[in-house]
Parts: C-alpha cells; sequence; structure tokens
C-alpha cells in the first residue's frame, strides 16, 4: 500500500537524520521504527507482534549493538538498500537485503563485544 511505502520512507529518513545529527537515543528509536514498519508493511500479522515484542524486549541490546563503531553508518546504507529494494516491489533484493543487514549487524555486535 502507497501510506506503508510512505511510513517506510518516512521512518528512513528519520533514522538518517538522527544519525546524521549524532543523537544516539533517537537514532536508536528511529532505527526500531523502521524494522516496525517493515513488519507491518509485510502484512504478515505474526511478523508484527514478533517484531513489537523484539522492540520491547530487546531494547538494550538493540541499544548496545547500535554502539559498535560504523553500525549507525552501515545500517543506513543497509536500511536504504532494503527500503529501494521495497519501493521497486523486488521480493528477492528485499529478502536479501534484510538477511545482509542481519548478518552484517550480528557480525559488528560480536566483533564489538569480542566474541567472533
Amino acid at each position: 500500500e502507497q501510506k506503508d511505502l510512505e511510513a517506510l520512507q518516512s521512518c528512513y529518513d528519520t533514522f538518517v537524520e538522527k544519525v546524521k545529527t549524532g543523537d544516539v537515543i533517537e537514532s536508536i528509536s528511529s532505527d526500531s521504527a523502521f524494522h516496525l514498519a517493515v513488519a507491518k508493511a509485510t502484512k504478515n500479522r505474526t511478523l508484527a507482534v514478533l517484531m513489537r515484542t523484539m522492540d520491547q524486549t530487546l531494547n538494550e541490546g538493540w541499544y548496545a549493538s547500535l554502539h559498535a563503531p560504523g553500525r549507525l553508518e552501515s545500517s543506513i546504507e543497509e536500511h536504504g538498500r532494503l527500503l529501494q529494494a521495497i519501493l521497486n516491489h523486488d521480493q528477492e533484493e528485499a529478502s536479501q537485503a534484510m538477511e545482509d543487514h542481519l548478518r552484517n549487524a550480528l557480525k559488528d555486535i560480536q566483533h564489538y563485544f569480542g566474541t567472533l
């Protein structure tokens, strides 16, 4: 739906703005909002509930992960790739973009916390 695409674009733009201003708390909040908007746009109720639950229960881990050096900046690029795939209605690229985003975030988190 068009309103879902507009919400995704708005969340992405806010995320980029907050990262560029150096506001980590608001960056994390807008990162979360983007992920929730993606889940909502899928029209998959289970995924939307799962993302909402993760957002509420994993906030500390999410917060810590985004402190990994370069993770916020990498997320801008990764979110942008995912957003573009969604706007292009390219399901395969969207799936790959999200998988790469999660894999890269996990790798950065593991490296940051010294568990590689």
